[in-house]
């Protein structure tokens, strides 16, 4: 179900909601809205959650907290409505879908990113489409995020002493996969090279994006695994398509970098499949371990790319750009309370010319 918004316009100015983002509400939720109106003419907006009073602001900013457990499963309309000096009105609803069982603990919320090579673009896949089995046991599928909804895309960029010549290509590659994404998708770039540092925050307005990473200058060491350790942690929570992309022209080569940062492969790897985070990689240059690499993509669902020119660089970016045009969250709750290991087969009912997800999944403790 997409996100479907009513707005009744008029004079006073418009109201949207900034979070929720998509159309699922599930526990403690964020709710914030903006109005692009005269705040002095404002008397306070109200909630309502199917039709119930939830809550009241009488000044800003317009931010709260929901619990939905409270609220049954299915069909949901969150609705806010501004109230003026005259009797006028505004107002906006915000239509999805419950899950008031997401954050019990006899349940857990499995994401499994799944990856589709369709033989027509004009194909469309729905969630009926899908068979999943846990184990070899069919689980009963309950939403699927296809590429109209909102993706959280991590960028995580190599920035050691070695790029130098390299920052260039890299930033002409990044620039043509920004220009592919849509605007409601939300990018956050970090750099490495002994430390792990923040380039952008999450950010859906790309062009800002692109400015921020002319400003990093390359320098020290490559600490690859803290990176891409970091990067997983900052998309574990997100409730939206979600990948994580990883640029270097080495290998992992720490000296004397803080405990806090290093890191190990397996630790990036269950970290990643536990919260259904494919990682894309792309190595340049003779210094890569390209097992390395392969196996963070091919373990979580992404792709691995191995480059040697300026054009094979821009084409992977664009490849991946396409992917991710192509890259579906299926969801369900399992009640499997084993720690561990579980085997994950996805298929498809119709006809495609591929499908690739992670075939296995590590559950930690709920």
């Amino acid at each position: 179900m997409f996100v479907s918004l009513l707005l009744v316009s008029c004079l006073a100015g418009d109201l949207t909601f900034l979070e929720p983002r998509a159309a699922r509400f599930a526990g403690q939720t964020a709710v914030a809205l903006a109005f692009d109106g005269d705040v002095d003419e404002l008397l306070g907006i109200e909630l309502f959650v199917n039709g119930e009073s939830v809550h009241y602001f009488e000044e800003t900013p317009f931010e709260t907290t929901l619990d939905f457990s409270r609220f049954s499963e299915g069909e949901l309309v969150l609705r806010a409505v501004a109230t003026f000096f005259g009797d006028r009105t505004t107002a906006v609803e915000l239509k999805g879908v419950n899950y008031p069982h997401f954050h019990e603990t006899d349940v857990r919320l499995v994401r499994v990113p799944i990856k589709v090579d369709r033989r027509k673009e004009t194909d469309t896949l729905a969630l009926p489409d899908f068979v999943l089995k846990e184990n070899g046991k069919p689980q009963n599928l309950e939403y699927l995020l296809d590429e109209n909804h909102p993706l959280d895309l991590v960028l995580v960029l190599d920035f050691s002493g070695s790029m130098e010549g390299r920052v260039p290509i890299l930033l002409r590659g990044v620039s043509n996969l920004l220009n592919r994404l849509h605007a409601r998708d939300r990018v956050q770039v970090i750099g490495f090279n002994v430390r792990v540092f923040e380039v952008s925050p999450p950010e859906t307005n790309k062009d800002l994006v692109k400015r921020r990473l002319f400003a990093v200058k390359p320098d020290g060491a490559t600490n690859l695994y803290g990176a891409v350790y970091s990067g997983v942690k900052l998309l574990a929570k997100s409730n939206q398509r979600r990948a994580l992309l990883v640029f270097t022209d080495g290998r992992h080569d720490l000296d004397d970098a803080p405990d806090h940062y290093k890191r190990g492969l397996v630790d990036c790897i269950d970290l990643a499949v536990s919260n259904g985070v494919p990682i894309y990689t792309l190595g340049i240059g003779g210094d890569t371990d390209p097992d390395i690499l392969a196996e963070l993509a091919l373990r979580t669902g992404g792709t691995y790319f191995a480059l040697k020119t300026g054009k094979q660089v821009r084409g992977a970016f664009d490849a991946i750009g396409g992917q991710l045009s192509d890259q579906y969250l299926l969801c369900y709750y399992t009640q499997s309370r084993f720690q561990g290991w579980h085997d994950i087969e996805v298929s498809l009912q119709r006809p495609v010319k591929a499908v690739t997800y992670p075939g296995r999944l590590y559950f930690s403790d709920p």
